[in-house]
């Protein structure tokens, strides 16, 4: 019941797994099964910040990088800027 009423409180599936030491499948398990309903994902970049790790990534600056500029986890910005159609670098060091 602290899971629930923690994510009824506004903590993130992340956070739960963070703290009660399960597996996110195991949070969702346990809010299914006391019918709570899933919150809609929110999206953690703004169009602003994608136009701008765009810029940024053209200019040279790598996922992990612009990750830490805006917060967010290096994989949420290659997500996001393939969505919008940026093509990936090779991975590894630029030989410029």
């Amino acid at each position: 019941m602290a899971l629930v009423k923690q994510y009824e409180s506004g903590a993130s599936v992340s956070q739960l797994t963070t703290v009660f030491g399960i597996h996110r499948t195991t949070v969702l398990e346990h809010l299914k099964r006391h019918d709570i309903p899933r919150r809609p994902s929110i999206a953690k970049l703004t169009p602003a910040m994608i136009t701008q790790a765009t810029e940024l990534y053209a200019a040279g600056w790598s996922y992990l990088k612009l990750g830490q500029h805006f917060d967010v986890n290096d994989s949420t910005v290659r997500k996001a800027l393939v969505r919008h159609g940026v093509i990936s670098r090779p991975p590894g060091r630029r030989r410029d």
